[in-house]
């Protein structure tokens, strides 16, 4: 039987993705999270699949319609 798929960020998945909605690249995102560049790039994969999106665009897009996070002044 198969898993059913996740429908939810996880909060280092949510974090990443808001470092990617502020412009920053992998190696970039790996330093200031204090993690691997393979662990981004797995946090990628996941927030593409959660999200269904095909762009890191799209899912940051798509994180703003479901109020995963707010733009702020």
């Amino acid at each position: 039987m198969k898993a059913e798929p996740r429908k939810n960020l996880r909060p280092r998945e949510i974090e990443y993705l808001t470092l990617v909605a502020k412009g920053l690249r992998r190696r970039e995102i790996a330093e200031k999270m204090g993690i691997a560049i393979t662990t981004v790039k797995y946090y990628h994969e996941e927030m593409m699949s959660v999200l269904c999106a095909r762009t890191a665009a799209e899912a940051v897009y798509k994180a703003f319609q479901r109020g995963i996070f707010k733009v702020t002044q």
